[in-house]
C-alpha cells in the first residue's frame, strides 16, 4: 500500500510539472514571456540576472513573490535598486 501512495505521490507531482510547462508554453503563444522552473531557488536566479541591468522593477505581493526572497538577496548584493511591490489588498 505504501508504494502506491509514493506512486501517486510521484504522479501527482509529474501531471503539475507538465500543466505548469504546458500553461507557460501557452502564455509564450500568446505574446507573454513566461517562464517555468521547478524550484524557488532556480525562479529567484533567473529573476535576479533579469534585473541586473535595472535601477527600478516592480512586482506584486503575492505569497510566492515574498518566498523569492528578491528584495534581501538585493540588499545582500548591496545594489541600489530600487523595488516596488505592488500591494494586493489595496487592489493596484
Amino acid at each position: 500500500m505504501g508504494e502506491n501512495i509514493v506512486e501517486s505521490v510521484n504522479y501527482n507531482q509529474w501531471l503539475g510539472q507538465k500543466q505548469a510547462e504546458k500553461c507557460a508554453q501557452n502564455l509564450n503563444k500568446h505574446g507573454f514571456n513566461a517562464h517555468f522552473f521547478l524550484n524557488l531557488k532556480e525562479a529567484r536566479t533567473h529573476i535576479l540576472e533579469a534585473i541586473s541591468t535595472y535601477n527600478s522593477f516592480g512586482f506584486g505581493g503575492s505569497d510566492t513573490t515574498r518566498q523569492l526572497d528578491i528584495i534581501e538577496k538585493l540588499k545582500q548584493q548591496n545594489t541600489d535598486t530600487t523595488v516596488i511591490i505592488i500591494n494586493e489588498t489595496l487592489g493596484f
